[in-house]
């Protein structure tokens, strides 16, 4: 049998087979596949829109969260704060003996407490002070005594009761730097004498202590009776130096000195 021939007997067999040909699922079949088709897509779609909402929800969430209810990072340490260096050079103290400082600090001769001390030779009161007083005359042995209203008492133990007075009759104290040391000293004028006659007197110059106040540094005395008065000022080289107007008693006229301090007492220089 021929090529053609076979083909033509195959369609034959074909078309007088007995079995039901596919006539495909039919119209309703395909409506209903349809209908199930979009009601999955309905489906897949909501879902995606209700994940999107509850995303947008959550990030919205987030964004309003209170800070009380977020997590607070642990502290660290507080950084360190390095100082600025600086520029500045250190400051010097002045030298010593040099006007108005030296290195304990004391102060200058404008008559101001430097810090640390509390007062100053201008601001005692020497007719109520305690103070430490030379000894001269024989009588008046007296070493330290507590003046009220410009007096104090004292003893002698052989002459009996004595009487001090300090800057007698409206006489002022004297000020200056008689050591040079940029700190003013105080020359004031005592008198002493047995209580029922005056003996003598004495120019007592006092220099500050560590508190400022004063301390015992000599004295120009006169053991007879006799006026003395003082004034601290410049010398002939601009120094300051004391003069003292000595007037002994029963003698005319006065006679003037002048001291300074020097080798570490008063010395009588003219």
């Amino acid at each position: 049998m021929t090529e053609p021939d076979r083909l033509s007997a195959l369609f034959a067999d074909l078309r007088e087979d007995p079995a039901g040909s596919f006539d495909g699922p039919g119209p309703d079949a395909a409506e209903a596949t349809g209908r199930h088709r979009r009601t999955r897509r309905r489906a897949v779609v909501a879902a995606a829109a209700a994940v999107m909402l509850a995303a947008g929800g959550l990030a919205a969430w987030g964004a309003s969260e209170p800070d009380t209810l977020r997590p607070i990072p642990p502290a660290g340490p507080s950084p360190t704060v390095l100082p600025t260096p600086s520029n500045s050079p250190p400051a010097s103290s002045s030298p010593s003996g040099s006007p108005g400082s030296s290195p304990s600090g004391r102060r200058s001769s404008s008559g101001s407490p430097s810090p640390g001390k509390i007062t100053s030779l201008r601001a005692t009161d020497w007719k109520n002070a305690i103070l430490n007083l030379p000894q001269w005359a024989t009588v008046c042995v007296e070493k330290r005594l507590r003046f009220s209203g410009g007096v104090a008492t004292g003893q002698n133990p052989t002459y009996g009761a004595l009487r001090y007075e300090i800057l007698p009759a409206g006489v002022q104290p004297s000020y200056g730097d008689l050591t040079g040391d940029g700190v003013d000293e105080a020359a004031v004028l005592v008198r002493c004498g047995l209580a029922t006659s005056e003996s003598g007197a004495a120019i007592v110059v006092y220099t500050e202590n560590e508190k400022g106040g004063p301390r015992l540094l000599g004295a120009v005395t006169a053991p007879q009776l006799a006026d003395l008065r003082c004034r601290i000022g410049p010398g002939e080289n601009g120094v300051d130096v004391m003069f003292v107007r000595r007037t002994p008693a029963g003698r005319d006229g006065p006679s003037d000195e002048v001291w300074r301090w020097q080798n570490g007492r008063l010395v009588k220089i003219g």
